[in-house]
């Protein structure tokens, strides 16, 4: 986790770079980051910029690298039996979105519409055991997959003197080369939602 937050801050860092020296539409661009996303093993972060008084457009970007375990463990008289899984999904996703705000662009509430493409390299393990005997048999399958969905959803923005601060949340309509669901957030359909904070200029 701490190399996939180190690669986060090296884009955040570039983004910065990539924009301050943009004056058009001064104190009209916003870069956020979200900080709680790592703990279910995902990481974005986002510019977004004014383009009138109402309308923004939002560009991010989200590094996955989610990890899921499962187990099932079978007692019989003689002996005992377990299964165990773990998929694990690296990779990311580059989003575009157009925000709407109700009275002022990234001032209070808003709703979103957007997309993304992306690649995902999942990994699935399963292994499975028989104790007293002492069998164990491990498999491992590795895939790539190339994926593109859309978002629909809404959210609430503040920005605070250099300070910007939002929630936002919604439906998101996932495909990918596979047709595989290893996670929530590939399957068809799925929600999302969105703690970010960051400065604006």
């Amino acid at each position: 986790m701490i190399q996939q937050l180190q690669f986060s801050t090296r884009t955040l860092t570039f983004l910065l770079f990539a924009f301050a020296a943009n004056t058009l539409y001064a104190q009209k661009n916003a870069i956020t980051v979200t900080p709680l996303q790592p703990v279910i093993g995902k990481f974005t972060v986002r510019y977004e910029r004014a383009v009138s008084p109402r309308t923004t457009i939002v560009l991010g970007y989200q590094k996955w690298f989610e990890s899921r375990s499962s187990g099932t463990a079978l007692v019989f008289p003689i002996f005992l039996a377990s299964v165990e899984s773990n998929t694990r999904v690296e990779g990311g996703r580059f989003g575009f979105s157009i925000r709407n705000y109700k009275h002022q662009a990234m001032h209070g509430f808003f709703g979103e519409i957007g997309g993304y493409v992306g690649t995902q390299h999942v990994t699935e393990t399963s292994s499975s055991s028989v104790l007293v005997i002492f069998h164990n048999n491990t498999t491992k399958e590795s895939k790539t997959v190339s994926e593109s969905g859309l978002r629909l959803g809404g959210g609430w923005h503040k920005t605070i003197d250099c300070f910007s601060y939002e929630f936002s949340g919604g439906l998101s309509f996932n495909g990918n080369s596979k047709n595989i669901e290893p996670t929530f957030g590939m399957k068809p359909v799925s929600a999302y939602t969105n703690i970010a904070i960051g400065l604006n200029f």
